[in-house]
């Protein structure tokens, strides 16, 4: 149940982020299960950001904790004007 709360919460966030901050008009998320192994990536037609400045908020830290708690790994790409995809990957 922790897994399944923790990977909704990451999620809800990225969503969040990609309308709220990215100004996106379309969200594609994708998941792929192949035996144990989980993949989920989130992609958006965004605005992008720098993702070697630091952020205000503490959503996109608090998206990576929560995937190493769960003993997953979350990835962010973003380029300023070309959107964000963020992807986990597990074990479930």
């Amino acid at each position: 149940m922790e897994y399944r709360q923790q990977i909704f919460l990451i999620f809800k966030e990225a969503i969040n982020n990609s309308l709220k901050y990215g100004q996106s008009e379309e969200i594609f998320l994708k998941a792929t299960l192949k035996g144990r192994k989980l993949k989920m990536r989130l992609i958006d037609d965004g605005t992008g950001f720098d993702t070697e400045k630091s952020t205000k908020g503490n959503g996109l830290i608090n998206m990576v904790d929560r995937a190493k708690n769960i003993g997953g790994t979350l990835t962010i790409k973003s380029e300023i004007g070309k959107g964000t995809e963020i992807e986990f990957a597990g074990n479930i």
